[in-house]
């Protein structure tokens, strides 16, 4: 069985964070292995997401996760979100740019989402752990940078934080196949902010996505001053609170 180091030149909980895990509920809800909601109906993989548009345009390398040989490879699909192209548009070619890893014994992994034109590895080569593959990016059935990592044992999904265990539920584990020194990293948030920033007009999702609030001075003859936060993990019910402080560290008056 082999053991993975993460499959992106990211640090985990700073510069890159899991959106979603394996599809641990075998019925039609969803379950993480946490029993939590990060999952969709389904899902098969580990996505690995950036901060916004413009980490993914500065260029975030994907890493093989464990030695093995490249089969196939997929170049070329445009890096657009899938809710402006329309599912219908990329739904037969819903992994995008992608590389697959064999790593012999029934054992594969898939990198999907990558970014056009960036995949440097063509079916056949040799490649080590840590080995660059390509770039992150946003190709395929995909709505934010990320990349879609997947373990497959003999065509079967299998969830890398649990192992090849029986898939009876969320909480089934056999053991995790991340390297030990990268398991204390990969902590589990159920919730956690990616960018947040002023404007002195109304801000849109898209907008924080592509990281456009980052001025740190404004004009005092807006009038308004709107605070903008993009956060992932959001669950009915939630509720937010702010502290805003000044450059002394004062908090400010709302």
């Amino acid at each position: 069985m082999p053991r993975f180091q993460l499959p992106l030149d990211c640090t985990i909980g700073k510069t890159c964070y899991i959106q979603k895990y394996v599809d641990r509920d075998a019925g039609p809800r969803y379950a993480d292995y946490r029993c939590g909601p990060l999952s969709a109906d389904g899902h098969k993989g580990t996505d690995i997401r950036l901060l916004d548009f413009a980490a993914m345009t500065k260029g975030v390398a994907v890493l093989a996760a464990a030695a093995g040989t490249v089969g196939v490879t997929r170049d070329g699909m445009p890096d657009v979100s899938s809710r402006l192209v329309g599912k219908d548009a990329v739904t037969d070619r819903g992994l995008g740019n992608v590389v697959v890893i064999d790593h012999g014994g029934g054992w594969r992994t898939i990198y999907a989402h990558m970014r056009r034109d960036s995949v440097l590895r063509r079916a056949g080569d040799k490649v080590a752990a840590g080995d660059r593959l390509g770039l992150v990016g946003l190709s395929g059935l995909s709505e934010f940078p990320h990349v879609h990592f997947a373990v497959e044992y003999r065509g079967r999904p299998v969830d890398p934080f649990t192992g090849p265990g029986p898939r009876i539920g969320c909480k089934t584990a056999s053991g995790s196949m991340w390297r030990p020194k990268l398991r204390s990293r990969l902590i589990y948030r159920p919730t956690f902010s990616l960018r947040a920033g002023f404007s002195t007009r109304p801000m849109t999702q898209a907008a924080l996505q592509y990281g456009l609030y980052d001025r740190t001075a404004l004009s005092r003859r807006a009038g308004r001053l709107y605070f903008g936060i993009l956060v992932a993990g959001l669950y009915k019910g939630d509720t937010f609170r702010f502290r805003l402080e000044d450059a002394t560290g004062k908090p400010c008056a709302i």
